[in-house]
């Protein structure tokens, strides 16, 4: 089974956090991790104003977990976007075409190299 993971940007610092619980009743939002005090996370809580991704069980070749929103570079030097995809898991779609492929044909061969928040540059570089 899938682990549940989220990260979210936050849009009014310009910041990604690590997600510590999600409430869905009034008010909704996320408490997120902002840093450590004496051994225990600290954080905050946004109502409004951030974009939620989820975790979508495949890593990178460094073994670095994958979120909606990252943007990889495959080894042939192509650039994708990750996104959720269906039940067949996440998909990647190749940013200066559109092409669109599964986790299978993608697994362990590519390196992640930002995201669309905290990297939009890249996804300049290929339009």
């Amino acid at each position: 089974m899938k682990e549940l993971k989220f990260r979210v940007w936050d849009k009014t610092d310009c910041k990604m956090y690590e997600v510590i619980s999600m409430g869905f009743l009034e008010p909704v939002g996320v408490y997120v991790k902002t840093g450590m005090f004496e051994g225990k996370p600290c954080g905050k809580y946004l109502h409004d104003n951030y974009e939620l991704m989820q975790y979508n069980g495949s890593k990178d070749i460094a073994l670095k977990e994958e979120y909606d929103g990252d943007i990889v570079r495959d080894a042939d030097g192509k650039i994708w976007q990750v996104s959720m995809g269906d039940t067949r898991g996440p998909t990647y779609i190749r940013l200066d075409i559109g092409e669109i492929v599964t986790a299978w044909d993608f697994l362990f061969t590519h390196v992640i190299i930002g995201n669309i928040y905290e990297n939009p540059e890249l996804l300049k570089k290929v339009g």
